[in-house]
């Protein structure tokens, strides 16, 4: 069986500080996703090594950015402070996906990318039974719009957007009447909304939460949002594999959500852009739900 990763981990390169480490570790990454035949994570190395290609000034520029300039431009007790960074890059972008995605990867390289991740989205509503025209739906970090669109499309009328910023939400409420956008914290476990939800997503955006108390505390606010068999559809990866991380990012695995959520019942991990998504249950045998299915749906190369 082939190894979960035959190239070198970012632990290899802790002798070399910061983005030279992040530089190699990403080289080596592209270079086992290249002879890989599926999984969703290596083909988003190829992407970085592509980014990389087209323009290496840029490429390291970023690197650089993301591991000193920006650490300190943007610091906090929090980790870094995360309303003026996402919304300094939402002035930049606009409604743009670079924004919320990849900013080394061009608007049609971003765009494509999303689509695929919608196609995913919908095939795990499918799969869970989930009727969208039926839900009430609450989006954790609703950026541009994206899955509002989706949702509104699918039939959604009760919907509540919230983001740490609300540089986008003249836009959106422009774009959505009838939808509601707050701006909250999640990580701050307080969130001035009433009511219960059937639906609550958070994709893509806990690995930006960078603390354990943070996210604890944006579980639990899930936890109290949610009807009773409610369903929660968030992004994770698996097993803890990069060392080195921008000053806006950190790495939670399945673990982690299924520490905080005990109980709940946990679907089959699909791969998902760079990472995975998840549809939980709240309330149910969440170890033994995982147990179950997770071998079924974990790409080869990540056995």
């Amino acid at each position: 069986m082939k190894s979960r990763c035959a190239c070198a981990e970012p632990g290899d390169f802790l002798a070399v500080e910061g983005f030279l480490g992040y530089i190699a570790w990403i080289f080596l990454r592209c270079k086992d996703a290249s002879s890989s035949s599926q999984p969703s994570s290596r083909k988003t190395d190829v992407s970085h090594f592509q980014s990389f290609l087209r323009n290496p000034f840029g490429f390291v520029w970023r690197a650089i950015y993301k591991m000193t300039i920006g650490r300190w431009k943007y610091a906090s007790r929090n980790g870094y402070d995360a309303e003026r960074f996402w919304g300094d890059r939402f002035r930049k972008y606009g409604l743009n996906l670079v924004g919320p995605g990849h900013d080394g990867f061009s608007s049609e390289e971003n765009e494509r990318s999303y689509r695929d991740a919608a196609k995913v989205f919908m095939e795990v509503c499918r799969d869970e039974g989930i009727d969208l025209s039926k839900s009430t739906v609450l989006e954790i970090g609703c950026g541009t719009g994206f899955y509002a669109e989706l949702f509104r499309s699918a039939g959604v009328t009760t919907y509540q957007g919230i983001d740490i910023t609300d540089v986008l939400f003249s836009d959106l409420r422009q774009r959505f009447p009838g939808f509601r956008f707050l701006k909250a914290d999640i990580g701050s476990g307080w969130v001035p909304i009433e009511g219960e939800f059937s639906l609550v997503t958070m994709i893509d955006v806990a690995q930006h939460i960078v603390s354990r108390e943070r996210l604890d505390a944006a579980l639990d606010a899930v936890d109290r949002f949610l009807t009773p068999q409610g369903r929660f559809i968030f992004t994770t990866e698996l097993e803890r594999t990069l060392a080195v991380n921008a000053f806006y990012e950190t790495q939670w695995i399945l673990n982690d959500f299924l520490e905080r959520l005990r109980g709940w019942s946990f679907g089959p991990p699909r791969p998902f852009r760079d990472k995975y998504l998840v549809c939980a249950t709240k309330k149910g045998d969440a170890h033994d739900a995982l147990t179950m299915r997770l071998s079924a749906h974990t790409p080869k190369e990540r056995e």
